[in-house]
């Protein structure tokens, strides 16, 4: 199947067929085909997995898909502070200013990051924090 560089999607012409602009060209191609385009939820659902996953772990997305990762760090002590940065594939996506400030009550940082197939993500923190919530679009 050819790469879409632009995807259009028009009402389908019978039960099994869909039809696509593809870079400027009006085809027809099977919902089957359609479906197995490599969307973030699509064929996938959320699931918890705030039991089996750490902090400071690395893990690999070897899902045949990319997937959406959802965490939430708390920081609940008085007076303390925290960095959280998301790395994928050695990269820092996201973090390096992202600080929770807690003085009496509970402050949660809650981030989503799209991690691409085969690649590897882990969630890092210093300070004083617990991970409260981390689901995935798998």
């Amino acid at each position: 199947m050819p790469k879409i560089s632009q995807l259009t999607l028009a009402a389908p012409t019978d039960a099994d067929t869909v039809q696509i602009l593809q870079d400027g060209t009006n085809k027809k191609t099977t919902a089957k085909e359609v479906s197995g385009l490599q969307a973030v939820g699509v064929g996938q659902s959320v699931t918890d997995l705030t039991g089996s996953r750490t902090i400071n772990t690395t893990y690999t997305n070897s899902t045949g898909k990319p997937i959406l990762v959802f965490t939430q760090v708390l920081a609940s002590a008085a007076s303390s502070n925290a960095s959280v940065a998301f790395i994928v594939d050695g990269v820092t996506v996201c973090g390096d200013g992202q600080y929770i400030t807690s003085a009496a009550g509970n402050n949660y940082l809650c981030t989503s990051y799209i991690v691409p197939d085969g690649s590897t993500y882990k969630l890092t923190v210093s300070g004083t924090v617990a991970l409260s919530l981390w689901s995935e679009v798998r």
